[in-house]
């Protein structure tokens, strides 16, 4: 069995349900970060920082071809590993999806934050604006705010940043593709379109069978 690492350094409104949820995430499971069925047997990761606007760019044009020819049919779990590369604006975004991911509503949060996503750096990532976002994701805001600066809210930031130090992740969006015992190579992505992952993940999951 191969796993593919997928890195990325290329330079996003669409309807949404009550409480934040679009349509492509509606009746998927979530835990922590992870979205998909916990037996599937690929899973990949995105690392991405929630400022980036090539990240927002991947959200809106692969991610929802990826969710319904992958993730719903049980074949693909999508992981997030948020990071905060961008500056203070990051950091205060990444610790509220952190706090969202708690409550399993990390993808709903993303989904709800690149569909606002201001300019870099501006100062629009302020409490007001999170606790919006988190309110359109169904997250309990209250909750999350008192648990930004919590250990588990940390522990989520620091796996992330171990996992993109491991494996040399410098630039967003970046991705890791893999599988239990699976060691990971690395791919360069030149699109973040629609079915621009197809086939690698295709690859893989036949390596995998």
């Amino acid at each position: 069995m191969v796993a593919l690492v997928l890195v990325s350094a290329l330079g996003g409104d669409d309807s949404s349900e009550p409480g934040g949820s679009g349509p492509s995430l509606e009746g998927i499971p979530q835990q922590g970060t992870v979205l998909g069925e916990p037996g599937a047997p690929a899973t990949l990761t995105e690392f991405a920082d929630l400022q980036c606007p090539f990240c927002a760019e991947f959200a809106t044009g692969a991610v929802p071809s990826l969710i319904d020819d992958y993730v719903r049919p049980g074949k693909l779990k999508l992981d997030f590993a948020v990071l905060a590369f961008l500056g203070p604006d990051s950091e205060e975004a990444a610790r509220m999806a952190a706090a969202a991911s708690l409550q399993d509503r990390l993808w709903n949060f993303v989904e709800a934050f690149y569909r606002n996503q201001g300019t870099e750096n501006s100062g629009y990532v302020d409490e007001a604006f999170l606790s919006d976002i988190a309110e359109q994701a169904g997250v309990d805001v209250e909750q999350a705010l008192a648990e930004l600066d919590s250990p588990e809210v940390q522990r989520v930031l620091d796996l992330s940043a171990a996992a993109a130090e491991r494996l040399g992740v410098n630039s967003t969006p970046s991705f890791a593709l893999g599988g239990a015992g699976s060691p990971p190579r690395l791919v360069q992505v030149q699109a973040l379109e629609a079915g621009s992952l197809d086939a690698d993940i295709d690859e893989f999951l036949d390596q995998a069978r």
